[in-house]
């Protein structure tokens, strides 16, 4: 299951992939995804939007992102430590997009133009590509940032959030309520059923089912795993609790899941030998 914090360090990620859908998660990092085709739905702090092909969705430092595909998507992904471009230090230090999404009418070809020369520096040997790829990174937001509107960040409700999510990354598979947290970390129980509802816009208990389903499902891509060990190992107090929050994200009962998982698995295996 991918952590919900992920530190990058000073890595720099460029890749093409066919699928977003992703763990809720943040990091210390920049992330810009331009959709070349099908249809996505990003969720980013408070915001949810639609993204189509040509769509760019951007992400700033911290801020709490994850994408449920609705088809098979293509896409390039941009992740970089907002230090590549320390230009814009401030904007992404005390504020954050409005809208996480800049439409394709507003993105054009010059957008487009400057991710493929990023992409080719990313592969250049000639002595100066890093400079010109810093150089192509502030083009690209300078162009973006005209279509994007900016609020303040709210510093202390971000590291709280931090906080509490770590927590229950750490607990989820152990009996854990708001009470619980509350105690552990000294934050009001009404605050964090608060935070979750503002910044992710889920409820505590869906956020902690969907850490223990994602879990599942790795166990249960196992086949001699029993499901009524991986229910209660993930940190479900019932079976048929397991089931409704299976059914709810994943839209189909374990044992359907599992069946045609390893199903898929054998015809990739067959068409791959």
């Amino acid at each position: 299951m991918p952590a919900i914090y992920e530190d990058k360090g000073n890595e720099i990620i460029t890749k093409e992939q066919t699928r977003l859908t992703c763990s809720i998660h943040f990091h210390n990092h920049i992330e810009l995804v331009y959709l070349l085709s099908g249809r996505t739905r990003a969720y980013s702090d408070h915001n949810e939007v639609l993204l189509e092909a040509g769509d760019l969705f951007l992400a700033f430092p911290n801020q709490i992102h994850y994408f449920r595909d609705l088809d098979e998507v293509k896409c390039i992904i941009f992740i970089f430590p907002p230090e590549l471009c320390s230009e814009f230090a401030s904007v992404f230090s005390q504020s954050v997009p409005v809208c996480p999404a800049v439409r394709r009418n507003d993105c054009g070809e010059q957008v487009y133009d400057y991710l493929r020369k990023i992409i080719a520096c990313n592969s250049s040997t000639t002595p100066y590509h890093e400079t010109e790829r810093k150089a192509y990174f502030l083009l690209l937001l300078s162009e973006i940032f005209k279509h994007m509107a900016f609020e303040p960040v709210n510093l202390r409700n971000t590291d709280t959030l931090r906080s509490i999510l770590r927590y229950c990354l750490d607990h989820y598979r152990a009996p854990l309520t708001l009470e619980q947290i509350a105690d552990e970390l000294h934050i009001n129980k009404y605050h964090i059923s608060h935070l979750f509802s503002q910044k992710i816009k889920i409820g505590f208990n869906d956020f902690l089912n969907t850490l223990r389903i994602e879990d599942a499902c790795e166990a249960l891509a196992e086949p001699q795993a029993r499901i009524t060990d991986v229910a209660f190992s993930v940190g479900f107090s019932s079976i048929r609790s397991f089931n409704r929050a299976f059914a709810k994200q994943c839209g189909l009962a374990p044992t359907a899941w599992r069946r045609a998982h390893l199903c898929a698995g054998a015809q990739d295996l067959a068409a791959n030998p």
